[in-house]
């Protein structure tokens, strides 16, 4: 959640950003907008959200840092990824990776109002994790705590199967560690929104190997804060999780591996449903 880089505790990555001319090579080959910015366009070319992905008017689009990548959720036994409150998860790590890479304003609508964490809204200012990332980037719902004014989630993150770029740097890399752990709290401050979310599960937009994203306001009458400070059971937890896909992870930060090409991303799980036309 950095963590896949949505994470306080992960560790951080090392990946860097390619220049330009490699950047317009990596577009092209996953068909991602182009890299230059022409003058008759002076928006920057990393701030705008892919072109090719279809769109409703007036509903949110995802920046460009984030195109060429997925969010893949899976959760322990029992819990429903499609429930109201494991889909109001999904959308804040998400929207917290997205404000991390490209800015609050480019995430998702209503995140920034929900937002109750000083320290979060730091980091993104700072611009401290701004980058473009490519490939398959991983979220596990551990735990849903009811409580009297809402919830408190617990989730793991893991971005070993992503590269990155950051401004100013020429390779590609990818990470090799185990992610981290996040702990996230939900307080209610209103009704609840009423969303596309049923028990069926929906179907998700047409295309699942860019970047999905809710186009309503998934935060509506909820505050959002993460949690901070060390968690070394719930860290062993993620540890494990991580291990159970890939068994070869090293413990600690690991070394970043450079790309040649960015990875291909799997198709994005569970997703979002695609906007109504």
């Amino acid at each position: 959640m950095d963590l896949p880089l949505g994470m306080e505790q992960m560790s951080r990555r090392t990946a860097t950003t390619l220049v330009a001319g490699i950047l317009t090579v990596a577009m092209a080959a996953t068909g991602c907008g182009d890299s230059a910015t022409s003058p008759a366009d002076p928006t920057p070319a990393g701030e705008r959200p892919c072109t090719d992905i279809p769109i409703v008017a007036g509903t949110y689009k995802p920046p460009q840092q984030v195109c060429d990548a997925t969010m893949v959720w899976s959760a322990e036994p029992g819990i429903d990824l499609y429930t109201p409150e494991a889909t109001l998860i999904r959308a804040t790590d998400e929207a917290d990776l997205i404000a991390l890479y490209a800015g609050l304003d480019y995430s998702y609508p209503g995140y920034a109002a929900a937002l109750m964490d000083p320290t979060r809204l730091e980091r993104y200012e700072e611009g401290e994790g701004h980058r473009t990332v490519f490939g398959t980037l991983r979220s596990h719902v551990w735990q849903i705590q009811p409580n009297a004014n809402g919830f408190h989630a617990e989730l793991c993150g893991l971005n070993n199967e992503s590269a990155a770029t950051s401004p100013g740097a020429p390779e590609l890399s990818r990470p090799n560690n185990r992610g981290g752990y996040q702990g996230i709290d939900f307080v209610r401050t209103g009704a609840a929104v009423e969303t596309p979310v049923t028990a069926t599960p929906y179907a998700p937009a047409p295309d699942r190997l860019h970047w999905q994203a809710p186009t309503y306001n998934v935060f509506d009458g909820w505050t959002v804060s993460f949690e901070t400070g060390e968690d070394p059971e719930a860290a062993a937890r993620c540890d494990a999780w991580a291990l159970s896909l890939f068994p070869d992870l090293p413990a600690g930060l690991g070394d970043s591996t450079p790309l040649d090409t960015p990875p291909v991303p799997q198709p994005a799980y569970p997703g979002w449903p695609a906007p109504a036309v």
